[in-house]
């Protein structure tokens, strides 16, 4: 008996959307497919605010936590469905809505902010607002000339090129 051809191995996500696909389940591929491409879409800040609900008739129903990431999406729906039919198999999406929900708990937290890219802007901040007496006004100022001088020297500060 003849020896049938071995084919190349498969993905273990390829080899499951496949026998989905098989079982007439197409529209959960397509919702695990939207899943995954969420945050490379949206961006990873989005995406923390963000979650993908469900997809009915080419519907991408999208879940917030703040009204404002519910707003910012509406206004950037058009470009958030063209993004994902670049990325999607399958039928594309028609329209985008979305929810205000509270934040599930078995989704991550939204991620910190990040630490300051350069100390001395910190520095700088803290110098900025060292005269002022009251110490909520202080830090906020602090925070502020500090993120000035990160956004507009760009690490040069302190003489550096």
């Amino acid at each position: 008996m003849p020896r049938r051809p071995r084919s190349a191995p498969k993905r273990a996500q390829t080899a499951v959307n496949s026998a989905l696909r098989r079982a007439g389940l197409e529209h959960m591929v397509q919702q695990a497919d939207v899943v995954a491409a969420w945050p490379r879409v949206v961006g990873k800040v989005m995406a923390a605010h963000t979650w993908v609900e469900v997809i009915r008739d080419g519907e991408l129903v999208v879940a917030t936590d703040h009204p404002a990431w519910r707003q910012e999406l509406h206004w950037r729906s058009a470009e958030v469905l063209a993004a994902l039919g670049r990325v999607l198999r399958g039928a594309p999406l028609r329209a985008l809505s979305t929810v205000l929900r509270p934040r599930p708990a078995d989704l991550p937290a939204p991620p910190a902010p990040e630490a300051p890219a350069d100390p001395r802007a910190e520095g700088f901040g803290r110098e900025v607002a060292a005269g002022i007496a009251d110490p909520v006004l202080r830090e906020a100022l602090g925070r502020a000339a500090a993120a000035f001088a990160r956004s507009r020297y760009r690490g040069r500060l302190g003489g550096d090129p």
